[in-house]
């Protein structure tokens, strides 16, 4: 798939490229049999035409499509649509893209098409994977109620499929429909942590054979990587086009980007919100010490700060709490941080002298499920209370949220001195690219063996998880002359 230099004129390539290859793949000819619509979503889909047609209130059409987006979920509709948007893969955007498109404000209607065509794809691809996993995942409650909420996604999503993009008011209902699915999706990390647990206590509890630990991180990589990247897009249409324009005389905040992050007030921002955190926990808190290197008093470029934000602030809680609980809460060492930015890489060192860990314990940090706090507490109807508490979801998320964009976390330690982190950012907006999973047939049978496929797709096209690792590892690596 070509895409041009130019802004985010891949929509239109997009597009055409998605059309043509579900003409190839036989999307489009006539279906018989099991591929018919059942009456009733025929029925509402004429009303929902006929609301758009008569220009009758938004509460109408917002009902309309809340009827025809759960008869969309529950039929053989719902399976087509997963089939025919599965069969490709998402398109991948750069930094530059984003904030080229946003340089403008008059694309709404191209947004608007792109979108209509990009999220079903991400969607399907995420749905398609659901259900490759042990039934005995699928069928937690928890992560039942996760499935059918992006089934229902979809099929609200795909309402505008053939709508008329030069018509205000389905954009404006299009704008509402991602404000909900926005809010609809807020808990879903939450509640895919504890369809794990949910699992986990029932295979120990029937004695039936568990998925590895390996393919469980593998999946929930895949689909937490997919949701990052599919709330940038609908976080980047609903920042430039909803009730909440933002002013760009006055703000370099391009939806979620920031063309000129100023990666030194991230950091201090992060840290101040964890030192906040430390002292009410344990009325104290560590010195934060940032340091310049290369000659440099600032360093911008242009990346999502909410994104550093979360990757700085869990680094900082846990470089803080390891600090007290190893020196107390008087005389305690500071924490130091090193910004650098050079040809290919921005860094960011995060040193602590929390004691360090273990080797073994280190490797497990990026694992989900390990956290050394106390399990989360649950509510009397089973749910959880606190978010994230206790999962160990921190520097999982944290290493999904650098890998997003071509960068990376890893972190070193000495066990009996400290812990070294280390961020990174691709410094070239054209080199950060979106890294996405892509659902593959083989799915099945990678979850059963270790054959290597190529699930993951990015700047150098579709890759394997393999390849991924050592791509993320060889941005580490100094280069040699």
């Amino acid at each position: 798939m070509r895409q041009k230099e130019n802004g985010w004129s891949i929509f239109d390539d997009t597009k055409n490229a998605k059309k043509e290859e579900l003409h190839n793949n036989g999307v489009f000819r006539r279906q018989t049999g099991v591929e018919k619509q059942t009456q009733v979503v025929k029925t509402i889909f004429d009303m929902r035409l006929n609301i758009i047609t008569n220009k009758c209130s938004l509460r109408q059409l917002s009902s309309a499509q809340a009827r025809l987006a759960s008869a969309m979920a529950k039929g053989d509709l719902l399976t087509k649509n997963v089939d025919k948007y599965s069969k490709y893969s998402p398109s991948p955007l750069s930094v530059q893209q984003f904030l080229d498109f946003g340089a403008t404000s008059d694309n709404e209607q191209k947004s608007f098409e792109y979108l209509r065509y990009e999220l079903p794809t991400r969607l399907a691809n995420m749905i398609k994977e659901m259900n490759r996993l042990p039934k005995e995942l699928l069928t937690t409650p928890s992560f039942e109620n996760v499935k059918q909420m992006y089934e229902e996604t979809l099929g609200e999503v795909l309402i505008f499929e053939k709508s008329d993009a030069n018509d205000e008011q389905v954009r404006e209902d299009f704008l509402n429909s991602l404000h909900g699915i926005v809010n609809r999706h807020r808990s879903v990390v939450e509640q895919v942590a504890y369809s794990v647990m949910e699992y986990k206590a029932s295979v120990q509890n029937t004695g039936n054979r568990s998925i590895d630990e390996e393919k469980m991180q593998y999946f929930l990589d895949r689909f937490y990587m997919s949701r990052i990247a599919i709330r940038v897009l609908i976080n980047q249409h609903v920042g430039m086009f909803g009730s909440h324009v933002q002013d760009r005389s006055q703000h370099a905040l391009i939806g979620a980007f920031d063309a000129k992050c100023d990666i030194r007030k991230v950091v201090e921002d992060a840290a101040h919100a964890a030192q906040h955190l430390c002292e009410k926990y344990y009325l104290g808190a560590p010195e934060v010490e940032i340091e310049l290197v290369n000659d440099r008093n600032y360093i911008e470029m242009g990346y999502v700060p909410s994104h550093l934000h979360h990757i700085c602030f869990e680094l900082f809680k846990n470089s803080m709490r390891a600090m007290v609980e190893e020196h107390g809460t008087f005389d305690i060492p500071p924490v130091k941080v090193l910004l650098t930015k050079g040809r290919d890489n921005v860094c960011i060192k995060i040193s602590d002298l929390g004691g360090g860990a273990c080797l073994e314990e280190c490797r497990r940090w990026t694992h989900y499920m390990y956290s050394t706090a106390p399990p989360p507490p649950k509510s009397e109807d089973g749910q959880n209370i606190a978010p994230l508490a206790g999962y160990g979801y921190g520097i999982p998320l944290s290493r999904l949220y650098a890998r997003y964009l071509g960068g990376d976390l890893m972190l070193q330690s000495v066990e009996g001195y400290g812990t070294d982190a280390y961020i990174y950012l691709k410094s070239g907006n054209a080199d950060a690219v979106e890294v996405l999973p892509i659902f593959t047939n083989q799915l099945s049978d990678h979850y059963r063996n270790k054959q290597q496929m190529k699930d993951w797709v990015s700047k150098q096209g579709p890759i394997s998880t393999s390849q991924l690792n050592m791509s993320m590892q060889s941005h580490t690596t100094k280069r040699r002359y």
